[in-house]
């Protein structure tokens, strides 16, 4: 017994709220991100300004914290006046030959002498006039100045309380912005049904409206025909008798073609099973290859054996139908229509592809190309037969396989690509 797989379009409007849900989320999340960023640069950009005023008002005093520096609304260090007696640094300075003139200590309990000779050393060798030094859990901004003489100071800052504030404040946000976009998910689910619900009890109402206007407008088409076909046994055919037909047949092949699409929809259960892809597409080429002679335009194709798929064969092979019979509407005159059926590279499946040469494609908008009764073609003339729904049809379909299909324009050639 071949694989089988079930899937149920009534999952349509669990499919709609999970789509809401998921951007609305991400409309949250990107809002909340930029706020919250926005939050964490302001904070970190302040903190680094403030401890850059700190060093540079030591360096300007030959390493010392200046007894009148001014904190409040009107410094760049927006901190209380007692922080003048908890800022904890040291500062060196070195001569010309590298040699110690000073070592300042009294300000800095946590850090050795001997561990400040060695950042000292390391920051007069190193290439940077300023940055931060992390060693374990603590953090030491630095700056180095060279005076005129030759001489170097290096003044040496513990920044440990600022960047560990600033660590609790990037926790916290993440925090609050994930418990944030968790609520407001669990909130929105619950929610979503009522959001979709309109919106699903009006495609229902328009195939319902599409399955019953269908099938009511098959009787009097019915009727027509028939009346025509005693109208031309009574006086015989007649250009105007011929003209009804084709007129019966294209209304009759339309409400075919809407019932079809609204039974797509209201089908509960379709079965896939593994079907055999080439062979299909075998046989539509083949079907449609004296068409498109008639109409002095060459059919070719390129089909990988033994492709298989999971679908539902009569509806793969209305699929194949409707493509080739768009390709052989559209194709240029004289030009040569190309179905390529190959195996996807390193992935499961099949990718077909069906393409013509259209000269009048460079400036149309394949994104609309599978909305229903759209077509190229602004005028709606009816020199190519066709309501426009056939692509919108052929999309139904792929997406009952799972699959998806598109549009494309290159080299002056139209690819209908389906990836099953």
């Amino acid at each position: 017994m071949p694989p089988q797989k079930v899937v149920n379009p009534g999952k349509l409007s669990r499919r709609m709220r999970v789509r809401f849900v998921g951007l609305a989320t991400w409309a949250v999340v990107v809002l909340l991100a930029l706020v919250l960023g926005a939050i964490n640069f302001f904070n970190t950009y302040r903190a680094k300004r403030e401890i850059h005023a700190v060093l540079d008002a030591i360096s300007d005093n030959d390493g010392v914290l200046p007894s009148n520096i001014r904190f409040g609304e009107n410094s760049v260090l927006d901190a209380e006046p007692e922080q003048l007696f908890q800022t904890r640094y040291f500062s060196i300075s070195y001569n010309a030959d590298g040699s110690i003139e000073s070592l300042r200590m009294d300000h800095i309990a946590a850090v050795t002498e001997e561990k400040a000779l060695e950042y000292g050393e390391m920051i007069r060798t190193g290439t940077k006039d300023s940055g931060i030094i992390r060693r374990d859990h603590a953090y030491y901004a630095y700056r180095k100045t060279a005076a005129s003489d030759g001489k170097t100071l290096i003044v040496v800052l513990d920044s440990t309380r600022t960047f560990s504030s600033l660590q609790i404040v990037q926790s916290a946000s993440l925090s609050f912005g994930l418990l944030c976009t968790a609520l407001y998910v669990a909130i929105l689910t619950v929610l979503s049904g009522r959001v979709v619900a309109p919106f699903i009890r009006n495609m229902e109402n328009q195939r319902q409206f599409i399955t019953n206007a269908g099938h009511e407008l098959k009787t009097p088409l019915a009727i027509i025909s028939a009346n025509t076909e005693v109208i031309e046994m009574m006086n015989g055919k007649t250009e105007w008798t011929d003209s009804i037909h084709a007129q019966v047949k294209r209304l009759s092949g339309l409400v075919g073609d809407l019932i079809f699409l609204a039974k797509i929809g209201e089908q509960q259960d379709i079965v896939l099973t593994e079907v055999d892809f080439s062979g299909a597409a075998a046989e539509a080429a083949a079907a449609f290859g004296p068409l498109a002679a008639r109409e002095e335009k060459k059919l070719s194709a390129e089909i990988a054996p033994d492709v298989t798929v999971m679908a539902e064969e009569q509806s793969l092979r209305e699929l194949l139908n409707i493509l080739l019979d768009n390709a052989v509407k559209y194709c240029d005159d004289g030009g040569d229509i190309l179905l390529r059926l190959f195996r996807r590279k390193k992935k499961r499946g099949a990718v077909l592809e069906v393409s013509n040469p259209y000269a009048d494609g460079g400036h149309t908008d394949y994104s609309r190309f599978f909305e229903r009764f759209y077509r190229g073609d602004a005028s709606h003339s009816s020199e190519k037969q066709g309501y426009g729904i056939g692509l919108s049809m052929a999309q139904e379909l792929v997406k009952q396989f799972d699959g998806n299909i598109s549009a494309s324009y290159r080299g002056g050639r139209i690819y209908f690509t389906v990836s099953l």
